[in-house]
């Protein structure tokens, strides 16, 4: 997927962050979903796009554990949203990496925009949430 609907997912999961757990929250949600696009910046550096995989998924959850055990199931929430968004784009990720450096993509017409529209109104319910609240 392209980075825009990572960035709708961002602030939409820093707003469940910020609901949920305040903000150290919202930053873990907001740093979990983006964060896996570092490595398309870093490839050439990391000899791979090793945070697009389920290896990924699971060194972030421990360090999230070690660090702030509170929030291991909003970094899961955040850093999986992220690969199941992927799974849906043109790009193949290698998610079973390292046993495998075959990547998947399960991508179908127009997923981008569903998924733009989706993150778009969960915005929008998030910050109704909130200021109801």
């Amino acid at each position: 997927m392209k980075n825009l609907i990572h960035v709708n997912l961002a602030v939409f999961l820093g707003l469940v962050g910020y609901a949920t757990h305040g903000w150290a929250g919202a930053f873990a949600a907001f740093l979990f979903q983006v964060l896996p696009i570092a490595d398309n910046w870093l490839r050439w550096k990391l000899r791979g796009e090793w945070m697009h995989t389920i290896a990924g998924l699971f060194v972030a959850i421990l360090l999230t554990w070690l660090i702030m055990p509170n929030l291991v199931w909003l970094v899961l929430l955040s850093y999986g949203l992220h690969l199941i968004v992927d799974l849906f784009g043109d790009e193949r990720q290698p998610y079973f990496w390292p046993f495998s450096k075959q990547g998947i993509a399960l991508s179908f017409p127009n997923s981008e925009l569903y998924a733009n529209v989706m993150s778009a109104a969960g915005i929008l319910g998030m910050l109704l949430i909130i200021v109801i609240r």
